[in-house]
């Protein structure tokens, strides 16, 4: 049975093998609420830190004196994966630091009708959390992490998820045309005498492609991020072009 917090899966599209989950994807796990507009706008973003993580485990484990009498079963699962989460997915990145192994066995993971459930992502959890975390030395004025902020929080992340879904063909058929404009410029020279610009355009292209199936951006910044690779592609690309035809191996020589 999935845990509440229900990471190490990935958000757009899951590959079943023998009972493993393999993700074909950057992954999304509920830290990743810090970056969506409910928890950005009211500066949460110190659920992304250890510090807080290890508050979530204080919680779970009992050890706070925000702790309830009464405990939920899963949240020592959603303290453990939250913190392993974070340590694969440091904050600023979009893929892991590490390759992880998923065991979770079931149906599929539907990210979006995770998102949709009232108590996805342990609002209660986090709340309690976030008053432990502000208990501590250096952490007193932060805004606590509210029950209701939480659930919108995992609404803003269920649009994103779904959003990207839709957007899946397109940014494929979009990455592989800029794929194929790279790979000519390779043909005419670019690596030869262009190695810098090559590797940006190529550079580009992997973190458009990279955030186009993850939930840290919005379509916005995706677009965004294609526009880039593109014009880092088209850059190089009619630089070379023009060399070509005038014979130069080289615009330099």
């Amino acid at each position: 049975m999935k845990t509440p917090l229900a990471v190490f899966v990935s958000c757009l599209t899951v590959l079943w093998s023998g009972g493993t989950a393999f993700p074909a994807g950057p992954d999304c796990g509920c830290p990743d609420l810090v970056y969506s507009e409910a928890f950005q706008s009211k500066g949460l973003g110190y659920v992304s830190t250890p510090e807080y993580a290890d508050a979530v485990r204080a919680v779970a484990n009992g050890t706070s004196k925000y702790s309830p009498e009464e405990i939920p079963a899963a949240w020592r699962s959603i303290a453990a994966e939250w913190t392993a989460y974070l340590a694969m997915h440091p904050a600023g990145m979009s893929e892991p630091a590490e390759s992880p192994v998923y065991s979770d066995a079931g149906e599929p993971y539907d990210a979006a009708a995770f998102l949709r459930k009232k108590e996805a992502c342990g609002p209660a959890l986090l709340y309690l959390a976030s008053l432990e975390y502000r208990s501590r030395s250096g952490h007193e004025g932060v805004k606590p992490v509210l029950p209701l902020v939480v659930r919108a929080a995992a609404k803003d992340i269920e649009a994103r998820v779904v959003a990207k879904q839709g957007m899946a063909a397109s940014y494929a058929k979009r990455a592989s045309a800029i794929g194929t404009r790279i790979a000519e410029t390779e043909r005419i020279g670019a690596e030869e005498c262009s190695p810098g610009d090559l590797a940006l355009a190529k550079s580009e292209l992997e973190l458009a492609r990279r955030e186009a199936g993850g939930v840290r951006t919005s379509l916005l910044e995706t677009e965004s991020l294609f526009r880039r690779a593109e014009q880092a592609a088209d850059s190089i690309l009619s630089i070379r072009r023009v060399a070509s035809v005038k014979g130069t191996v080289c615009p330099s020589e």
